[in-house]
Protein backbone atom coordinates (compact mmCIF):
# COMPACT_ATOMS: atom_id res chain seq x y z
CA UNK A 1 0.00 0.00 0.00
CA UNK A 2 1.35 3.32 -0.76
CA UNK A 3 0.58 6.89 -1.07
CA UNK A 4 -0.01 9.12 -4.02
CA UNK A 5 -1.71 12.40 -4.43
CA UNK A 6 -2.30 15.72 -6.01
CA UNK A 7 -3.56 19.19 -5.42
CA UNK A 8 -4.62 20.17 -8.90
CA UNK A 9 -7.04 18.69 -11.36
CA UNK A 10 -5.31 19.98 -14.48
CA UNK A 11 -2.58 18.09 -16.27
CA UNK A 12 0.56 20.18 -15.92
CA UNK A 13 3.52 20.01 -18.23
CA UNK A 14 6.28 19.08 -15.83
CA UNK A 15 9.99 19.67 -16.23
CA UNK A 16 11.29 16.46 -14.74
CA UNK A 17 14.82 15.96 -13.52
CA UNK A 18 14.96 12.17 -13.32
CA UNK A 19 18.15 10.16 -13.41
CA UNK A 20 16.82 6.76 -14.25
CA UNK A 21 14.03 4.37 -14.37
CA UNK A 22 11.58 2.87 -12.01
CA UNK A 23 8.22 2.76 -10.31
CA UNK A 24 6.99 1.83 -7.00
CA UNK A 25 4.83 0.17 -4.50
CA UNK A 26 4.07 -0.55 -0.98
CA UNK A 27 6.02 -2.64 1.49
CA UNK A 28 9.76 -2.82 2.00
CA UNK A 29 11.25 -6.09 3.10
CA UNK A 30 7.92 -7.54 4.21
CA UNK A 31 5.81 -10.11 2.42
CA UNK A 32 2.16 -9.53 1.67
CA UNK A 33 1.17 -12.42 3.91
CA UNK A 34 2.73 -10.66 6.90
CA UNK A 35 0.50 -7.60 6.58
CA UNK A 36 -2.75 -7.63 8.53
CA UNK A 37 -5.74 -6.83 6.34
CA UNK A 38 -8.93 -5.39 7.83
CA UNK A 39 -12.29 -4.40 6.48
CA UNK A 40 -12.85 -0.66 6.14
CA UNK A 41 -15.94 1.28 5.21
CA UNK A 42 -14.52 3.88 2.86
CA UNK A 43 -17.54 6.14 2.96
CA UNK A 44 -17.54 6.08 6.75
CA UNK A 45 -13.98 7.29 7.06
CA UNK A 46 -14.32 10.53 5.16
CA UNK A 47 -11.57 12.73 3.78
CA UNK A 48 -9.36 13.92 6.63
CA UNK A 49 -6.53 16.38 6.52
CA UNK A 50 -8.56 19.32 5.25
CA UNK A 51 -9.37 17.70 1.88
CA UNK A 52 -12.86 17.07 0.56
CA UNK A 53 -14.00 14.83 -2.28
CA UNK A 54 -13.90 17.71 -4.76
CA UNK A 55 -10.18 18.21 -4.08
CA UNK A 56 -10.51 21.42 -2.04
CA UNK A 57 -9.27 22.03 1.47
CA UNK A 58 -11.71 22.22 4.30
CA UNK A 59 -10.76 23.45 7.71
CA UNK A 60 -7.51 23.27 9.54
CA UNK A 61 -5.43 20.12 8.98
CA UNK A 62 -2.69 20.73 11.56
CA UNK A 63 -3.92 18.00 13.88
CA UNK A 64 -4.08 15.53 11.03
CA UNK A 65 -0.60 16.44 9.77
CA UNK A 66 0.89 15.87 13.20
CA UNK A 67 -0.70 12.43 13.35
CA UNK A 68 -0.48 10.99 9.84
CA UNK A 69 2.51 12.67 8.16
CA UNK A 70 5.35 10.56 9.48
CA UNK A 71 8.86 9.63 8.39
CA UNK A 72 11.85 7.48 9.28
CA UNK A 73 15.57 8.09 8.88
CA UNK A 74 17.04 6.53 5.75
CA UNK A 75 19.94 4.91 7.59
CA UNK A 76 17.50 3.25 10.02
CA UNK A 77 15.76 1.47 7.15
CA UNK A 78 19.03 0.39 5.54
CA UNK A 79 20.74 -0.81 8.71
CA UNK A 80 17.71 -2.90 9.60
CA UNK A 81 17.60 -4.32 6.03
CA UNK A 82 14.20 -2.88 5.24
CA UNK A 83 12.61 -3.26 8.68
CA UNK A 84 12.40 -0.43 11.18
CA UNK A 85 10.46 0.65 14.20
CA UNK A 86 7.44 2.92 13.88
CA UNK A 87 8.19 6.27 12.21
CA UNK A 88 8.10 9.66 13.88
CA UNK A 89 5.86 12.66 13.21
CA UNK A 90 7.29 15.40 11.00
CA UNK A 91 6.30 18.51 9.07
CA UNK A 92 8.43 17.81 5.99
CA UNK A 93 9.49 14.62 4.20
CA UNK A 94 12.75 14.62 2.26
CA UNK A 95 11.90 11.66 0.06
CA UNK A 96 8.92 9.41 -0.58
CA UNK A 97 10.03 5.80 -1.19
CA UNK A 98 7.75 3.88 -3.51
CA UNK A 99 8.30 0.14 -3.94
CA UNK A 100 6.51 -3.16 -4.53
CA UNK A 101 5.50 -5.88 -2.09
CA UNK A 102 5.93 -8.52 -4.79
CA UNK A 103 9.70 -8.47 -5.28
CA UNK A 104 12.72 -9.68 -3.36
CA UNK A 105 13.41 -7.66 -0.17
CA UNK A 106 17.19 -8.13 -0.41
CA UNK A 107 17.19 -6.83 -4.00
CA UNK A 108 15.32 -3.70 -2.90
CA UNK A 109 17.58 -3.11 0.09
CA UNK A 110 20.77 -3.61 -1.95
CA UNK A 111 19.49 -1.14 -4.55
CA UNK A 112 18.74 1.39 -1.81
CA UNK A 113 22.25 0.89 -0.43
CA UNK A 114 23.79 1.97 -3.71
CA UNK A 115 21.31 4.79 -4.33
CA UNK A 116 21.82 6.34 -0.88
CA UNK A 117 25.39 5.37 0.03
CA UNK A 118 27.08 4.47 -3.26
CA UNK A 119 28.90 7.75 -3.89
CA UNK A 120 30.00 8.14 -0.27
CA UNK A 121 31.31 4.56 -0.38
CA UNK A 122 33.29 5.30 -3.54
CA UNK A 123 34.86 8.39 -1.95
CA UNK A 124 35.85 6.62 1.26
CA UNK A 125 37.07 3.59 -0.66
CA UNK A 126 39.36 5.77 -2.74
CA UNK A 127 40.60 7.62 0.35
CA UNK A 128 41.35 4.29 2.03
CA UNK A 129 43.28 3.10 -1.02
CA UNK A 130 45.29 6.33 -1.08
CA UNK A 131 46.12 5.90 2.62
CA UNK A 132 47.39 2.39 1.92
CA UNK A 133 49.34 3.76 -1.02
CA UNK A 134 51.05 6.36 1.20
CA UNK A 135 51.84 3.75 3.85
CA UNK A 136 53.38 1.53 1.20
CA UNK A 137 55.34 4.44 -0.23
CA UNK A 138 57.00 5.12 3.11
CA UNK A 139 57.34 1.39 3.85
CA UNK A 140 55.06 1.55 6.87
CA UNK A 141 53.35 -1.59 5.56
CA UNK A 142 55.30 -4.61 4.35
CA UNK A 143 55.16 -5.04 0.59
CA UNK A 144 56.05 -8.70 0.19
CA UNK A 145 54.05 -11.47 1.81
CA UNK A 146 56.19 -14.34 0.53
CA UNK A 147 58.43 -15.19 -2.38
CA UNK A 148 56.57 -14.10 -5.48
CA UNK A 149 53.54 -12.78 -3.56
CA UNK A 150 52.88 -9.14 -2.68
CA UNK A 151 50.52 -7.63 -0.15
CA UNK A 152 47.56 -6.11 -2.07
CA UNK A 153 47.22 -3.32 0.49
CA UNK A 154 45.61 -0.75 -1.79
CA UNK A 155 42.99 -3.19 -3.03
CA UNK A 156 42.23 -4.47 0.47
CA UNK A 157 42.03 -1.01 2.06
CA UNK A 158 39.91 0.29 -0.81
CA UNK A 159 37.49 -2.65 -0.67
CA UNK A 160 37.21 -2.44 3.12
CA UNK A 161 36.52 1.29 3.08
CA UNK A 162 34.03 0.91 0.23
CA UNK A 163 31.91 -1.87 1.73
CA UNK A 164 31.92 -0.53 5.30
CA UNK A 165 30.73 2.87 4.09
CA UNK A 166 28.15 1.28 1.80
CA UNK A 167 26.62 -0.66 4.69
CA UNK A 168 27.09 1.74 7.61
CA UNK A 169 26.90 5.27 6.17
CA UNK A 170 24.25 7.23 8.09
CA UNK A 171 22.04 9.20 5.72
CA UNK A 172 19.84 11.25 7.99
CA UNK A 173 17.30 12.37 5.43
CA UNK A 174 13.67 11.77 6.39
CA UNK A 175 11.89 9.29 4.15
CA UNK A 176 8.32 8.05 3.98
CA UNK A 177 7.96 4.26 3.74
CA UNK A 178 4.39 3.03 3.88
CA UNK A 179 4.90 -0.12 5.93
CA UNK A 180 6.73 1.87 8.62
CA UNK A 181 4.81 5.13 8.60
CA UNK A 182 1.28 3.69 8.24
CA UNK A 183 0.03 1.41 11.00
CA UNK A 184 -1.36 -1.61 9.15
CA UNK A 185 -3.19 -2.83 12.27
CA UNK A 186 -5.25 0.35 12.67
CA UNK A 187 -8.02 0.23 10.05
CA UNK A 188 -9.19 3.81 10.50
CA UNK A 189 -5.68 5.27 10.56
CA UNK A 190 -4.73 3.32 7.43
CA UNK A 191 -7.79 4.51 5.51
CA UNK A 192 -7.19 8.11 6.64
CA UNK A 193 -3.60 7.93 5.42
CA UNK A 194 -4.60 6.50 2.05
CA UNK A 195 -7.30 9.09 1.50
CA UNK A 196 -4.98 11.90 2.59
CA UNK A 197 -2.14 11.28 0.23
CA UNK A 198 -2.27 14.86 -1.15
CA UNK A 199 -1.03 16.16 2.20
CA UNK A 200 1.71 13.50 2.35
CA UNK A 201 2.98 14.07 -1.18
CA UNK A 202 2.67 17.83 -0.91
CA UNK A 203 5.12 17.74 1.99
CA UNK A 204 7.51 15.39 0.19
CA UNK A 205 10.48 17.13 -1.41
CA UNK A 206 11.11 14.23 -3.78
CA UNK A 207 10.30 10.65 -4.68
CA UNK A 208 12.42 7.53 -5.13
CA UNK A 209 10.79 4.76 -7.14
CA UNK A 210 12.23 1.23 -7.07
CA UNK A 211 11.04 -0.25 -10.34
CA UNK A 212 10.62 -3.94 -11.14
CA UNK A 213 8.84 -6.14 -13.66
CA UNK A 214 5.59 -6.24 -11.63
CA UNK A 215 5.25 -2.47 -11.43
CA UNK A 216 2.95 -1.81 -14.38
CA UNK A 217 0.54 -4.54 -13.25
CA UNK A 218 0.08 -3.13 -9.71
CA UNK A 219 -2.52 -0.39 -9.38
CA UNK A 220 -0.94 1.15 -6.28
CA UNK A 221 2.48 1.33 -7.95
CA UNK A 222 1.23 3.14 -11.04
CA UNK A 223 -0.97 5.43 -8.98
CA UNK A 224 1.85 6.54 -6.67
CA UNK A 225 4.03 7.83 -9.49
CA UNK A 226 1.14 9.35 -11.44
CA UNK A 227 -0.13 11.11 -8.32
CA UNK A 228 3.30 12.51 -7.45
CA UNK A 229 3.66 13.97 -10.96
CA UNK A 230 0.10 15.28 -10.82
CA UNK A 231 0.70 16.95 -7.44
CA UNK A 232 3.47 19.21 -8.76
CA UNK A 233 2.60 22.68 -9.99
CA UNK A 234 3.03 23.61 -13.64
CA UNK A 235 6.68 24.34 -14.39
CA UNK A 236 7.87 23.02 -11.04
CA UNK A 237 11.03 20.93 -11.23
CA UNK A 238 10.48 17.54 -9.63
CA UNK A 239 13.10 15.69 -7.61
CA UNK A 240 12.25 12.27 -8.98
CA UNK A 241 14.61 9.29 -9.01
CA UNK A 242 13.59 6.07 -10.73
CA UNK A 243 15.88 3.12 -10.13
CA UNK A 244 15.52 -0.49 -11.36
CA UNK A 245 15.53 -3.15 -8.69
CA UNK A 246 18.17 -5.15 -10.60
CA UNK A 247 20.65 -2.33 -10.01
CA UNK A 248 21.47 -3.55 -6.50
CA UNK A 249 22.21 -7.22 -7.34
CA UNK A 250 24.07 -6.21 -10.51
CA UNK A 251 26.34 -3.74 -8.71
CA UNK A 252 26.94 -6.12 -5.80
CA UNK A 253 28.08 -8.86 -8.17
CA UNK A 254 30.12 -6.43 -10.27
CA UNK A 255 32.00 -4.94 -7.31
CA UNK A 256 32.67 -8.38 -5.82
CA UNK A 257 34.04 -9.64 -9.12
CA UNK A 258 36.26 -6.59 -9.56
CA UNK A 259 37.58 -6.80 -6.00
CA UNK A 260 38.50 -10.48 -6.43
CA UNK A 261 40.22 -9.75 -9.74
CA UNK A 262 42.08 -6.72 -8.37
CA UNK A 263 43.33 -8.53 -5.27
CA UNK A 264 44.38 -11.58 -7.28
CA UNK A 265 46.28 -9.66 -9.94
CA UNK A 266 47.91 -7.08 -7.67
CA UNK A 267 49.18 -9.74 -5.25
CA UNK A 268 50.77 -11.83 -8.01
CA UNK A 269 52.67 -9.20 -9.98
CA UNK A 270 56.35 -9.75 -9.29
CA UNK A 271 58.96 -7.74 -11.15
CA UNK A 272 56.59 -7.16 -14.04
CA UNK A 273 55.66 -10.82 -14.33
CA UNK A 274 52.33 -12.44 -13.42
CA UNK A 275 52.20 -15.84 -11.81
CA UNK A 276 49.29 -16.97 -13.99
CA UNK A 277 49.05 -20.37 -12.32
CA UNK A 278 48.00 -18.72 -9.06
CA UNK A 279 46.00 -15.86 -10.52
CA UNK A 280 43.87 -17.26 -13.30
CA UNK A 281 42.25 -19.97 -11.19
CA UNK A 282 40.79 -17.39 -8.79
CA UNK A 283 39.89 -14.77 -11.36
CA UNK A 284 38.31 -17.06 -13.92
CA UNK A 285 36.23 -19.02 -11.42
CA UNK A 286 35.15 -16.46 -8.82
CA UNK A 287 35.38 -13.13 -10.61
CA UNK A 288 33.98 -14.40 -13.89
CA UNK A 289 30.98 -15.96 -12.16
CA UNK A 290 30.23 -12.66 -10.40
CA UNK A 291 30.44 -10.71 -13.64
CA UNK A 292 28.27 -13.27 -15.44
CA UNK A 293 25.60 -12.82 -12.77
CA UNK A 294 25.83 -9.06 -13.32
CA UNK A 295 25.38 -9.57 -17.08
CA UNK A 296 22.37 -11.80 -16.43
CA UNK A 297 20.70 -9.03 -14.40
CA UNK A 298 21.34 -6.54 -17.19
CA UNK A 299 19.67 -8.88 -19.71
CA UNK A 300 16.65 -9.24 -17.42
CA UNK A 301 16.49 -5.46 -17.12
CA UNK A 302 16.50 -5.02 -20.91
CA UNK A 303 13.64 -7.49 -21.37
CA UNK A 304 11.59 -5.81 -18.65
CA UNK A 305 11.94 -2.42 -20.31
CA UNK A 306 10.52 -3.76 -23.56
CA UNK A 307 7.61 -5.32 -21.67
CA UNK A 308 7.00 -2.10 -19.74
CA UNK A 309 6.37 -0.06 -22.87
CA UNK A 310 3.77 -2.55 -24.10
CA UNK A 311 2.04 -2.65 -20.70
CA UNK A 312 1.75 1.12 -20.37
CA UNK A 313 0.40 1.62 -23.89
CA UNK A 314 -2.58 -0.59 -23.05
CA UNK A 315 -2.89 0.32 -19.36
CA UNK A 316 -6.40 -0.01 -17.89
CA UNK A 317 -7.42 0.33 -14.27
CA UNK A 318 -9.63 -2.74 -14.43
CA UNK A 319 -6.67 -4.86 -15.56
CA UNK A 320 -4.34 -3.71 -12.78
CA UNK A 321 -4.22 -5.65 -9.53
CA UNK A 322 -4.18 -4.78 -5.83
CA UNK A 323 -2.88 -6.88 -2.95
CA UNK A 324 -6.43 -7.73 -1.88
CA UNK A 325 -7.10 -9.21 -5.33
CA UNK A 326 -4.33 -11.76 -4.80
CA UNK A 327 -5.63 -13.04 -1.47
CA UNK A 328 -9.42 -13.06 -1.65
CA UNK A 329 -12.33 -14.33 -3.72
CA UNK A 330 -14.95 -12.27 -5.53
CA UNK A 331 -16.61 -11.35 -2.21
CA UNK A 332 -13.33 -10.16 -0.67
CA UNK A 333 -13.10 -13.04 1.77
CA UNK A 334 -9.58 -14.20 2.64
CA UNK A 335 -9.13 -17.70 1.24
CA UNK A 336 -6.77 -18.65 4.06
CA UNK A 337 -8.60 -17.28 7.13
CA UNK A 338 -12.17 -16.75 5.91
CA UNK A 339 -12.09 -13.17 7.25
CA UNK A 340 -13.28 -10.18 5.16
CA UNK A 341 -10.53 -8.06 3.62
CA UNK A 342 -10.35 -4.34 3.07
CA UNK A 343 -10.88 -3.53 -0.60
CA UNK A 344 -7.91 -1.42 -1.64
CA UNK A 345 -9.34 -1.07 -5.14
CA UNK A 346 -12.50 0.57 -3.77
CA UNK A 347 -10.47 3.08 -1.75
CA UNK A 348 -8.14 3.77 -4.64
CA UNK A 349 -10.97 4.26 -7.11
CA UNK A 350 -12.46 6.90 -4.81
CA UNK A 351 -9.10 8.67 -4.57
CA UNK A 352 -8.42 8.53 -8.32
CA UNK A 353 -11.85 9.94 -9.14
CA UNK A 354 -11.35 12.77 -6.64
CA UNK A 355 -7.85 13.78 -7.72
CA UNK A 356 -7.90 13.12 -11.47
CA UNK A 357 -11.56 13.85 -12.19
CA UNK A 358 -12.27 10.43 -13.70
CA UNK A 359 -10.76 7.02 -14.25
CA UNK A 360 -10.35 7.80 -17.96
CA UNK A 361 -8.31 10.92 -17.18
CA UNK A 362 -6.02 8.90 -14.94
CA UNK A 363 -5.52 6.25 -17.62
CA UNK A 364 -4.67 8.91 -20.21
CA UNK A 365 -2.03 10.38 -17.91
CA UNK A 366 -0.47 6.96 -17.32
CA UNK A 367 -0.44 6.16 -21.04
CA UNK A 368 1.01 9.58 -21.85
CA UNK A 369 3.03 11.59 -19.35
CA UNK A 370 3.93 8.77 -16.95
CA UNK A 371 4.93 6.45 -19.78
CA UNK A 372 7.07 9.12 -21.44
CA UNK A 373 8.91 9.98 -18.23
CA UNK A 374 9.59 6.34 -17.42
CA UNK A 375 10.90 5.33 -20.83
CA UNK A 376 12.91 8.51 -21.30
CA UNK A 377 14.76 7.86 -18.06
CA UNK A 378 15.05 4.10 -18.54
CA UNK A 379 17.12 4.55 -21.71
CA UNK A 380 19.36 7.16 -20.10
CA UNK A 381 22.99 6.13 -19.56
CA UNK A 382 23.97 8.95 -17.20
CA UNK A 383 23.10 7.27 -13.94
CA UNK A 384 24.48 3.93 -15.15
CA UNK A 385 27.86 5.49 -15.87
CA UNK A 386 27.99 7.24 -12.48
CA UNK A 387 27.15 4.12 -10.49
CA UNK A 388 29.47 1.87 -12.48
CA UNK A 389 32.34 4.31 -11.93
CA UNK A 390 31.52 4.46 -8.22
CA UNK A 391 31.27 0.69 -7.98
CA UNK A 392 34.55 0.22 -9.84
CA UNK A 393 36.40 2.74 -7.68
CA UNK A 394 38.41 -0.13 -6.22
CA UNK A 395 40.18 -0.35 -9.56
CA UNK A 396 41.78 3.01 -8.78
CA UNK A 397 44.05 0.86 -6.67
CA UNK A 398 46.09 0.97 -9.86
CA UNK A 399 47.31 4.42 -8.73
CA UNK A 400 49.88 2.58 -6.67
CA UNK A 401 51.62 1.87 -9.99
CA UNK A 402 52.94 5.42 -9.82
CA UNK A 403 55.56 4.71 -7.15
CA UNK A 404 55.72 1.09 -6.01
CA UNK A 405 58.59 -0.53 -7.93
CA UNK A 406 57.11 -3.89 -8.88
CA UNK A 407 53.68 -2.69 -10.02
CA UNK A 408 55.23 0.21 -11.91
CA UNK A 409 57.17 -2.16 -14.08
CA UNK A 410 53.90 -3.96 -14.70
CA UNK A 411 52.38 -0.72 -15.98
CA UNK A 412 55.30 -0.21 -18.31
CA UNK A 413 54.89 -3.76 -19.56
CA UNK A 414 51.21 -3.28 -20.36
CA UNK A 415 51.82 -0.02 -22.21
CA UNK A 416 54.73 -1.62 -24.06
CA UNK A 417 52.46 -4.40 -25.30
CA UNK A 418 49.93 -1.83 -26.49
CA UNK A 419 52.62 0.18 -28.23
CA UNK A 420 54.26 -2.78 -29.94
CA UNK A 421 50.92 -3.96 -31.30
CA UNK A 422 50.32 -0.47 -32.73
CA UNK A 423 46.91 -0.45 -31.04
CA UNK A 424 47.19 3.25 -30.27
CA UNK A 425 47.89 3.99 -33.94
CA UNK A 426 44.66 2.30 -34.97
CA UNK A 427 42.63 3.90 -32.19
CA UNK A 428 43.93 7.38 -32.96
CA UNK A 429 43.39 6.96 -36.71
CA UNK A 430 39.83 5.83 -36.13
CA UNK A 431 39.24 8.86 -33.91
CA UNK A 432 40.50 11.36 -36.48
CA UNK A 433 38.05 10.02 -39.05
CA UNK A 434 35.05 9.16 -36.87
CA UNK A 435 35.39 11.92 -34.30
CA UNK A 436 35.05 14.72 -36.83
CA UNK A 437 31.63 13.46 -37.91
CA UNK A 438 30.23 12.13 -34.63
CA UNK A 439 31.14 13.78 -31.35
CA UNK A 440 33.93 16.22 -30.36
CA UNK A 441 34.42 14.46 -27.01
CA UNK A 442 35.07 11.18 -28.78
CA UNK A 443 37.61 12.94 -31.00
CA UNK A 444 39.23 14.43 -27.87
CA UNK A 445 39.65 10.98 -26.37
CA UNK A 446 41.41 9.75 -29.50
CA UNK A 447 43.68 12.80 -29.41
CA UNK A 448 44.56 11.98 -25.80
CA UNK A 449 45.51 8.45 -26.81
CA UNK A 450 47.62 9.80 -29.67
CA UNK A 451 49.36 12.17 -27.24
CA UNK A 452 50.02 9.25 -24.93
CA UNK A 453 51.74 7.39 -27.74
CA UNK A 454 53.82 10.45 -28.64
CA UNK A 455 54.99 10.86 -25.04
CA UNK A 456 55.82 7.19 -24.88
CA UNK A 457 57.98 7.40 -28.00
CA UNK A 458 59.78 10.52 -26.76
CA UNK A 459 60.41 8.93 -23.37
CA UNK A 460 61.85 5.76 -24.89
CA UNK A 461 64.12 7.69 -27.24
CA UNK A 462 65.51 10.27 -24.80
CA UNK A 463 65.86 8.37 -21.50
CA UNK A 464 67.46 5.08 -20.50
CA UNK A 465 64.96 2.34 -19.62
CA UNK A 466 65.58 2.52 -15.86
CA UNK A 467 66.01 6.24 -15.19
CA UNK A 468 63.63 8.23 -13.01
CA UNK A 469 62.37 10.41 -15.87
CA UNK A 470 61.47 7.31 -17.83
CA UNK A 471 59.39 6.02 -14.92
CA UNK A 472 57.56 9.33 -14.54
CA UNK A 473 56.75 9.36 -18.25
CA UNK A 474 55.03 6.00 -17.86
CA UNK A 475 53.13 7.39 -14.89
CA UNK A 476 51.82 10.21 -17.09
CA UNK A 477 50.57 7.67 -19.60
CA UNK A 478 48.49 6.01 -16.90
CA UNK A 479 46.89 9.34 -16.04
CA UNK A 480 46.23 10.20 -19.69
CA UNK A 481 44.43 6.89 -20.10
CA UNK A 482 42.18 7.74 -17.16
CA UNK A 483 41.46 11.23 -18.51
CA UNK A 484 40.12 9.88 -21.79
CA UNK A 485 37.53 7.51 -20.33
CA UNK A 486 34.87 10.13 -19.41
CA UNK A 487 35.14 11.64 -22.90
CA UNK A 488 34.51 8.25 -24.50
CA UNK A 489 31.49 7.71 -22.27
CA UNK A 490 30.22 11.16 -23.22
CA UNK A 491 30.36 10.07 -26.87
CA UNK A 492 28.29 6.97 -26.05
CA UNK A 493 25.73 9.00 -24.09
CA UNK A 494 25.41 11.65 -26.81
CA UNK A 495 24.45 9.09 -29.45
CA UNK A 496 22.00 7.18 -27.27
CA UNK A 497 18.91 9.46 -27.57
CA UNK A 498 19.14 9.46 -31.37
CA UNK A 499 19.26 5.67 -31.44
CA UNK A 500 16.53 5.15 -28.88
CA UNK A 501 14.22 7.99 -29.86
CA UNK A 502 13.93 11.19 -27.84
CA UNK A 503 10.23 10.67 -27.20
CA UNK A 504 10.87 7.53 -25.14
CA UNK A 505 10.25 5.07 -28.01
CA UNK A 506 13.30 2.84 -28.34
CA UNK A 507 13.46 1.34 -31.78
CA UNK A 508 14.18 -2.35 -32.05
CA UNK A 509 14.34 -3.01 -28.32
CA UNK A 510 16.89 -2.01 -25.71
CA UNK A 511 19.88 -4.03 -26.90
CA UNK A 512 19.94 -2.89 -30.54
CA UNK A 513 21.13 0.68 -29.74
CA UNK A 514 24.06 -0.84 -27.81
CA UNK A 515 25.04 -2.83 -30.88
CA UNK A 516 24.80 0.26 -33.10
CA UNK A 517 26.91 2.37 -30.76
CA UNK A 518 29.62 -0.28 -30.44
CA UNK A 519 29.58 -1.42 -34.08
CA UNK A 520 32.28 1.07 -35.28
CA UNK A 521 34.69 -0.51 -32.78
CA UNK A 522 34.63 -3.91 -34.49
Amino acid sequence: MAPPSPNQLGEPTVDVDVLMAAPAADCLGQAVDEVDQVDVDVDGVGFPGGWSRNGHRRGDRADFANEVIRAVRAHTMLLSCGRAFRGFMTNRIDEFWSHSWHTSPWAKVSTLWFVNNGYAAAAFGLISAVIAFVFGLFEVLPLRLAEGVRYPWCALFGALGYYLTLLLWRRRKKVFVDIVCIDQNDAKFTAMALLSLPAILQRSEGMLVVWDSTWASRLWCVFELAAFIHSRRTGEKMHLLIRPIVMGPALVSMTCGLVVATVAFSSNFVEGHISWQRTLGIVMIVSALCLLFCAHNVRVFCRNIDNLQKQLVDFRVENARCSCCDRCDANHIDRATGEPLRCDRKILTEVITTWFGSIESFERQVQGQVRTILLRQLVSTRFIYCHVCAGASGLLERLRLVVLPGPRSMGRGLWKCIYQSRALDRIASFGVVAGSRTDPCHFLHCCVLAAAQALQQISCSRHPPHCQHHDRAWDCLDLLGLIGAPAETRHFTARWPDLCGRDGHHRGGFVEPCVQVLSPLK
